[in-house]
């Protein structure tokens, strides 16, 4: 599974900024052995591909951190995906990323295209609540709608790989899945979130989203509205992250 380079466009955008402020820390890879056979032959496929890489070695680059904070895939006991601001560390689990696979990949033309797009989507959201948390960013939404929104921007400036991140969204939804709190129930995007979420994503390329409003995803109402919604939101994290940014 190849995931694209999600970063390099956005952090062309923030080339802008000021000197970096001083950071000591790195961002980090883990690919955590995993006891159970299917997910140690998961765990040694992933890590082979290093499909973390392209996420981390630009946050690196652009990004420091105050202190270390890893990126990993792991067997985690429960299907989720998690920010531990107390390691720190972002976690993606094999339970959820084999629940995917299932439900994605199994004999859907698309199925590959929809799976990258569902996994950059939780990963970003993730890596949006690391963001807010070590650079303590004033960010004004709730803190799901703000990783929501840094996951969307980070779509929006990266390359037609993922466009997918919509149909994603909409499989998550589709699934009840709940990734921050696995078996309580709850569908993560569902209602106002996924249509603010799917407003945004249709505002990086309205001609691409077409199907979102074609399908029912996002009425039409609103969807004319989305570009500009967007280009808001993308200003609002450019300012946010600039004075952080290393270039």
């Amino acid at each position: 599974m190849r995931i694209p380079n999600l970063l390099a466009g956005a952090l062309a955008a923030l080339a802008f900024s000021s000197a970096p402020a001083a950071a000591q820390g790195r961002w980090l890879v883990a690919y955590p052995q995993a006891q159970d056979p299917v997910f140690a032959s998961m765990q040694q496929m992933f890590a082979q591909q290093d499909v973390l890489a392209n996420i981390v070695d630009p946050l690196n680059q652009y990004f420091p951190v105050s202190r270390d904070v890893t990126v990993e895939l792991a067997e985690c006991g429960r299907a989720g995906a998690f920010y531990d601001r107390t390691r720190p560390a972002v976690q993606l689990c094999y339970e959820l990323l084999m629940e995917l696979a299932e439900s994605l990949m199994s004999g859907e033309e698309d199925g590959d295209q929809v799976f990258v797009g569902a996994f950059a989507l939780i990963l970003l959201h993730q890596v949006g609540h690391a963001f807010v948390d070590l650079m303590q960013l004033p960010v004004s939404a709730p803190p799901e709608e703000a990783a929501d929104q840094l996951a969307a921007v980070m779509v929006g400036f990266a390359d037609e790989d993922l466009q997918s991140a919509a149909e994603g969204a909409v499989a998550l939804s589709e699934m009840q899945v709940d990734w921050e709190n696995p078996g309580s129930g709850r569908t993560a995007l569902s209602g106002r979130r996924l249509e603010n979420l799917l407003c945004l994503l249709y505002g990086t390329s309205p001609d691409a989203h077409e199907w979102v409003v074609e399908e029912g995803h996002l009425p039409r109402a609103r969807a004319s509205r989305c570009e500009g919604r967007y280009q808001d939101v993308e200003a609002e994290w450019i300012e946010m992250l600039s004075e952080h940014v290393q270039s």
